[in-house]
């Protein structure tokens, strides 16, 4: 992929993150810029199906937005080994 290409990819996913961040309520607060801001420091990341993301009790500050798909929460399963 051309160093273009590649910039030309970025752009648009970091508009598709910015989108996103738009349509939540409690991020209403923050300007244009600092959206931007955020929506550049974000990393986009695939989970494949039944992937866990966090585990429950797992120390952590991330903030997490499904751009597509879904994902469940469940509280007490899994094997914490």
């Amino acid at each position: 992929m051309k160093a273009e290409d590649e910039r030309e990819a970025m752009a648009v996913e970091r508009e598709r993150v910015l989108e996103a961040l738009r349509r939540i309520d409690f991020l209403s607060v923050l300007s244009p810029e600092e959206l931007e801001t955020v929506a550049r420091q974000a990393a986009v990341r695939v989970y494949l199906p039944g992937e866990a993301v966090v585990r429950q009790g797992d120390a952590g500050a991330e903030f997490f937005i499904i751009l597509e798909g879904s994902a469940a929460v469940r509280i007490g399963e899994g094997d914490r080994s």
